[in-house]
């Protein structure tokens, strides 16, 4: 058995999505210390032409709170500057129904812990894949 431990980071970056691929098992090391300006609550994506950053704002808390005992800033107005960056960045309707299922649904349901929302939408992003890796908290 092959297995990699990482952080649930918000938007996986390619090699992310190979580590996924070529694992039996994907360890989400959710129980260590959040990292303010890291890549747990963000990403960067090209929209025209130019870096721009997807950051979903995470409530204050002590920094050494760990990934796990945080929780995502729910105000509807992240949402809607998230589903309007990622719209003008990817038009279409299929990319708009994959950012609403993926990024923002999740967010919504639940009590937006950082750890479940960013496990949950890598977990469905491997099933869309195909993937056929075994993930655990």
């Amino acid at each position: 058995m092959i297995a990699a431990i990482v952080q649930p980071y918000l938007l996986p970056y390619i090699g992310y999505l190979q580590l996924m691929a070529a694992v039996d098992a994907f360890v989400f090391l959710d129980d260590v210390q959040y990292i303010a300006r890291g890549w747990v609550n963000r990403n960067r994506i090209l929209n025209a032409g130019r870096v721009c950053w997807l950051t979903v704002p995470v409530r204050h808390a002590h920094q050494q709170v760990a990934i796990n005992q945080r929780f995502y800033d729910r105000d509807p107005h992240h949402g809607d500057r998230i589903a309007n960056l990622l719209a003008a960045a990817y038009p279409g309707p299929v990319a708009e129904q994959l950012s609403r299922q993926l990024l923002l649904q999740p967010m919504i349901d639940g009590d937006g812990n950082v750890a479940e929302v960013n496990a949950g939408i890598l977990r469905t992003l491997a099933a869309m894949l195909g993937m056929r890796t075994t993930f655990h908290c």
